[in-house]
């Protein structure tokens, strides 16, 4: 899923991002993954994966850019962040039961 990330970040915005070696959840995030934009000050990139029934008691989430790994899970973070950028990797299902 990472991957996907990293590919869609350097083919939309020319931006390289860090791949988390272990992914850890963070509670201010939702509990979804934080991805960091590679470069000396490290700019928040972007949240993977944070739970949709969290989004609403983590304000930082909403305004960040959100991945989700298919249409079911994108309409459910566009549910519950409204402006938010959320986009939708459309993984293949084997790719959706791991976020490595």
């Amino acid at each position: 899923m990472f991957a996907a990330v990293a590919e869609y970040a350097w083919r939309e915005s020319n931006l390289r991002v860090e791949m988390p070696e272990k992914p850890l959840m963070s509670s201010q995030y939702a509990y979804g993954v934080v991805v960091y934009a590679l470069g000396k000050q490290r700019p928040l990139y972007a949240v993977v994966m944070p739970c949709p029934s969290l989004v609403a008691s983590s304000p930082d989430v909403a305004r960040l850019h959100v991945f989700a790994r298919s249409s079911e899970a994108a309409r459910e973070f566009a549910a519950v962040m409204p402006g938010g950028r959320v986009t939708d990797l459309d993984l293949p299902e084997h790719e959706q039961l791991t976020m490595y």
